[in-house]
């Protein structure tokens, strides 16, 4: 496995000022984008929290193809979606090879430097890792630790003093970090301070990401942050000593059954392609912190931006509420534990959840994709905004040609909201999804780019695990422009854990929402202040917390103007449960045969 060290990055550095400064341009400055600083390049204007929506207001006002620089590396943004496809893809055109930039969330998974498959240059490095974990699954362990998470819930709002919300983005932390452990470790380890681990977690991924915006803090805050350096190290190593719990735990139990599909199997059954031997202590903890990153961050913020929406959208969660009271999912009064599976319905009670309910909860997955376009929490790195490519000799993206060190960066954030990909793609709507329209791709209209640019791949076919409109396939298909949502990439390094991320978002949605009405607690203030309070970790989170007021159905809970969950599922109306269920649903979850969480790669 490789390392990356300081004298490394000092080359490349060194080496990228040169490049800017005396290496060829070819058409780098034909890009359009918007004008910079000497040396810092647009460094300024990219220390805002929310350098994701700066990045969308220049793809706006500069075009489909917009340049920018930090410092000397130039950076090259995609926003069109036949672009973006032919960059991901795996055809002419594509560029596989991750930038330097994903090295920064090293931080999370090791403190040594050493690379994992997640920010790995290594292509062989990254397909042994991602071939070796594709059988991974979990989704009793999931279910079984969103019922838990329900019965926290309901403890946590009937001790909340009045007007006080239950901080609902942490608690659902928490959870996935237990799911993670148990689900794919096969391990509980609830005696761990998790609270302490998902701060150490939270800060690394901090630091990763002002690096990406700045690569010189490495060098300069130990002489002018000492306490702050301190800090994330001490985090690091916290974390390290998880993983390494973690992996002597696993490798304590032998060989594994080869009928045993859980991660920790998959990954002590991948042996070095040189030794023949399975992976060290050295080489697995890196994959380990990994998946245990993914997992924890893009997933937990996933669900906290959805509940988020569906509690400043009465109407959306009243609608919800139809369509899981038309599937027997309803909760009114039960308790929250595994409820026996028995007749639905009016006097049966309700039902108890099985995978094969999620992909026919139409009306909720159009809520998810949704959420996902809207940018808040695409579950794909890096920084929530795409993934970043890097160029290794000259190539030509659209109608220029760039020189070999450019970051080509298809943003996925400026995707889903450009005005030239979505009509209002400002406004929050489900419904967009259940229309009789193919809102994953683009039509033939929008997919126009310029004359001398590379087409799209060919057809695709559905994804391996189920989840073709999901954004993991490739290219538009016949009569079909290129795909325009990709919340979790696309082409040979679209995330291999998209369904899995998925079936765990649906899964906690299902069993909060059956169980509660939701409303923003007053502290939050209002809506639109909340979607503009951001803060990038590996996938967008909301700054401070989630405070909701979480009403438990009773047969007296809170529903829309608040009268009873039931009847304001009733009260949603006809139309709104079989809307829920119209329309083609072509991001329904399939069998989930990704390897960890939606936002792995």
């Amino acid at each position: 496995m490789t390392t990356v060290s300081t004298a490394d990055e000092l080359r490349l550095y060194a080496g990228l000022l040169w490049n800017n400064a005396f290496g060829p341009k070819y058409d780098l400055h034909k890009i359009p984008g918007p004008p910079g600083y000497w040396l810092w390049g647009h460094m300024p204007h990219l220390m805002r929290p929310d350098y994701h929506v700066q990045a969308l207001e220049w793809a706006d006002k500069y075009g489909p193809v917009t340049r920018f620089s930090l410092g000397g590396q130039h950076i090259v943004l995609v926003s069109d979606p036949r672009l973006a496809a032919t960059v991901l893809g795996r055809g002419a055109g594509a560029l596989p090879r991750k930038s330097i930039g994903y090295s920064f969330f090293d931080l999370a998974t090791n403190h040594l430097g050493l690379r994992s498959f997640f920010t790995t240059t290594d292509e062989d490095h990254w397909a042994l890792i991602r071939k070796g974990t594709a059988a991974a699954r979990y989704f009793v362990v999931a279910l079984k630790h969103a019922q838990e998470l329900a019965g926290q819930v309901r403890l946590a709002a009937a001790a909340a003093h009045r007007g006080r919300g239950v901080e609902m983005q942490e608690q659902v932390e928490m959870m996935l970090l237990d799911v993670f452990l148990e689900g794919l470790f096969e391990m509980d380890l609830r005696r761990i301070n998790s609270e302490e681990v998902g701060h150490a977690m939270n800060l690394v991924l901090e630091e990763a990401n002002e690096r990406i915006k700045n690569p010189f803090r490495k060098f300069v805050n130990p002489l002018l942050r000492p306490g702050w350096t301190r800090s994330v190290s001490r985090a690091q190593r916290l974390l390290g000593s998880l993983y390494g719990r973690i992996f002597d735990t696993t490798r304590a139990r032998g060989v594994p059954p080869e009928d045993e599909t859980l991660l920790w199997a998959c990954l002590a059954r991948i042996k070095d392609p040189k030794t023949g031997t399975p992976l060290t202590r050295e080489q697995l903890l890196p994959e380990i912190g990994a998946f245990i990153l993914a997992g924890f961050d893009t997933s937990s913020h996933t669900i906290a931006w959805c509940l988020f929406n569906v509690a400043a959208h009465p109407d959306v969660q009243a609608r919800i509420k139809a369509e899981l009271a038309a599937a027997g999912l309803l909760h009114a009064g039960q308790p929250n534990c595994v409820t026996p599976r028995r007749g639905g319905g009016r006097g049966g009670g309700a039902l108890q959840l099985t995978y094969e309910d999620l992909p026919r909860l139409h009306y909720l997955n159009a809520v998810v994709d949704e959420t996902m376009r809207q940018g808040f929490c695409t579950m794909y790195p890096v920084a929530a905004t795409g993934s970043v490519r890097e160029t290794t000799a000259p190539t030509r993206v659209g109608p220029y040609t760039l020189p070999p060190g450019v970051v080509v960066w298809p943003m996925i954030y400026a995707l889903h909201n450009a005005a030239h990909n979505w009509e209002r793609p400002g406004e929050f709507l489900p419904e967009r999804w259940l229309d009789g329209r193919d809102t994953a791709y683009a039509s033939a209209r929008d997919a126009e780019v310029p004359a001398a640019s590379a087409s799209a791949p060919s057809a695709a076919a559905s994804d391996q695990d189920g989840s073709e409109a999901a954004g993991g396939g490739g290219g538009g298909g016949a009569g079909r422009g290129p795909r325009r949502f990709m919340p979790f990439s696309e082409g040979l390094k679209g995330c291999m854990g998209q369904a899995l991320g998925l079936m765990e978002v649906r899964t906690v949605l299902v069993s909060l929402l059956s169980r509660f009405w939701f409303d923003l607690a007053p502290a939050m203030g209002r809506a639109e202040s909340v979607r503009r309070n951001q803060q990038i970790a590996l996938t967008l989170k909301i700054k401070g917390g989630l405070q909701l007021l979480c009403t438990p159905h009773s047969g007296a809970g809170r529903g829309k103007g608040g009268g009873s969950a039931a009847s304001a599922a009733a009260g949603a109306g006809a139309a709104g449960a079989a809307g829920a269920g119209a329309g083609p649903r072509r991001g329904a979850a399939g069998a989930p045969a990704g390897a960890a969480a939606g936002g792995l790669n």
